[in-house]
């Protein structure tokens, strides 16, 4: 085949892996140098107020956000827990209106009933009263004789007592 000298050879090609050594300025054309300037410029201050601005008001909006959200959730929160507190409250009314209901049927049953009994009854009042003739003191024995003076007979007073006493 041909022979190819040294210098003709194709050089070997370099991995991208491999670290290249930093380039330092003295070894830069002369008209790039000028873009390579190793003082920082200084920062006009109304540019850095400009900056500072828009930073505060990047935090600000992110912050904003946040408590948005956050009453957001908080206002759906308490919104289920008030909706599950009604519920509850309309079934223990409809509880305490059933209970109403069978308590006044019952106390209406109990009064049928009681009136239906009372017609066979007879009222009690002081002219009705039986009274008891006391026996004589020579049937008692002799421990319990006790000088008694016959009772008058006193009229008793009439009074109006209802039905249900």
């Amino acid at each position: 085949m041909f022979a190819v000298s040294e210098s003709e050879k194709p050089a070997p090609v370099k991995s991208s892996r491999t670290t290249h050594p930093r380039v330092d300025s003295s070894s830069l054309p002369p008209q790039w140098k000028c873009y390579r300037n190793t003082k920082k410029k200084k920062v006009p201050l109304f540019l850095r107020a400009l900056l500072f601005l828009q930073y505060t008001s990047a935090l600000l909006t992110v912050g904003t956000i946040g408590a948005s959200l956050v009453v957001y959730g908080l206002s759906y929160y308490t919104q289920q827990q008030w909706n599950e507190s009604y519920e509850q409250l309309m079934t223990l009314q409809r509880h305490e209106r059933n209970l109403t209901v069978i308590n006044e049927s019952l106390q209406d049953q109990i009064t049928r009933e009681g009136n239906r009994q009372n017609d066979q009854w007879i009222p009690l009042t002081p002219d009705k009263n039986i009274y008891l003739e006391p026996t004589p003191a020579d049937n008692l024995p002799e421990t319990s004789q006790v000088n008694r003076e016959p009772e008058e007979a006193s009229e008793s007073p009439s009074t109006e007592r209802p039905l249900g006493y």
